[in-house]
């Protein structure tokens, strides 16, 4: 599905990865924020970077520095909870690896 940062995914591919629906992955695009690639003059024909993808994943998680904002940031995003619970503790572990690079 994805190589690389620099692959450009479907509307598919990136419902693949954040466990929802296309209609949700359309939504978010037409609201603008989710960036995105147009091919030719197709509406349908767009693409997204995977970085673009993660970006967004992880600007919506800094907005939620609780636990217990989880269900809704999950509800929100249309994806599962535990996804969401593996990325938070994933950015909590790299906060705390860059502090203890900063002290240590």
């Amino acid at each position: 599905m994805v190589k690389n940062e620099s692959t450009l995914m479907t509307v598919r591919d990136v419902a693949q990865y954040l466990n929802c629906s296309e209609k949700t992955i359309w939504r978010l695009k037409d609201r603008g924020e989710l960036a995105f690639v147009r091919l030719g003059q197709n509406v349908r024909s767009v693409r997204f970077r995977k970085q673009d993808i993660d970006q967004f994943v992880e600007d919506h998680l800094k907005k939620m520095r609780s636990p217990g904002d989880s269900a809704s940031c999950s509800a929100w995003l249309n994806i599962p909870r535990h996804m969401v619970g593996q990325y938070y503790e994933a950015a909590m572990l790299q906060e705390y690896e860059a502090d203890q690079k900063r002290t240590g």
